[in-house]
């Protein structure tokens, strides 16, 4: 009868220290399933919150906050005018224009380039008016070429006073020169020059006065049939010189 009541003890201490560490186990899986929920919840909003920042980084637009609603104030345009902005000097007057006729440029002004003033205006200040043109000149001296059958000149008008006048033969017969005021008399003359290209030359200075001259060949002989008398002048060699004052 005395080992039954241990036995019974024995086996409510056990059942006791069972019942304390099953309540300790399932008060640490308890503790240990808050924990783990805890850190999983602070995993998912660190991922969430990278996953912002990574798409700002990439260029994602964030939609702004809404404004609240309120009055709206239009902005008016500021009207233009239709010409566009002109300086008042260039309104005033026309700094490019170009003088009337029979005006006088205004003092310490510039005709525009390539512009004559009007008759009877008076140049600006400072400004050179253009120079009048060179007066004509003529030729002091002639060349005259012979050949079969011409004279030809080098010059048809020359200045009085001294001329000088060369003879040339470039034909293939001798030939001569005669120099004579038209109907008047003989001024000056050349020997027979042989031919060439060109064969004989002889240049003279004579005086002459206004007027009109002729230079022929007085040979004769070779000349094309009918030519009258066999004259080298009556064939054609002949020329005119004028004469006229400086």
């Amino acid at each position: 009868m005395r080992r039954r009541p241990r036995l019974l003890l024995v086996l409510t201490a056990t059942f006791a220290v069972f019942s304390t560490g099953t309540a300790a186990a399932e008060r640490e899986a308890t503790a240990r399933g808050d924990g783990a929920r805890t850190t999983r919840a602070d995993a998912d909003g660190l991922r969430r919150s990278t996953h912002d920042r990574s798409r700002l980084a990439g260029g994602a637009r964030v939609r702004p906050r809404a404004q609240p609603r309120g009055r709206r104030v239009r902005k008016r345009a500021r009207p233009r005018s239709a010409r566009g902005h002109v300086p008042a000097w260039l309104l005033a007057s026309d700094p490019f224009a170009t003088p009337a006729p029979g005006t006088t440029p205004a003092p310490g002004t510039t005709p525009a380039p390539g512009t004559t003033p009007a008759p009877g205006t008076t140049p600006a200040p400072g400004t050179t008016p253009p120079p009048p043109p060179p007066a004509p000149t003529c030729g002091t001296a002639v060349g005259a070429r012979e050949g079969e059958w011409f004279v030809t000149l080098t010059r048809i008008t020359a200045c009085a006073g001294q001329v000088t006048v060369e003879a040339q033969n470039y034909g293939t017969d001798p030939h001569d020169l005669r120099l004579q005021r038209e109907n008047g008399p003989e001024v000056a003359s050349w020997p027979v020059l042989d031919p060439g290209s060109p064969g004989g030359v002889l240049a003279k200075k004579v005086t002459l006065t206004a007027g009109r001259y002729t230079l022929y060949c007085t040979l004769v002989g070779g000349t094309p049939a009918g030519t009258p008398g066999e004259s080298h002048a009556a064939a054609g060699m002949t020329a005119t010189l004028t004469i006229v004052a400086p």
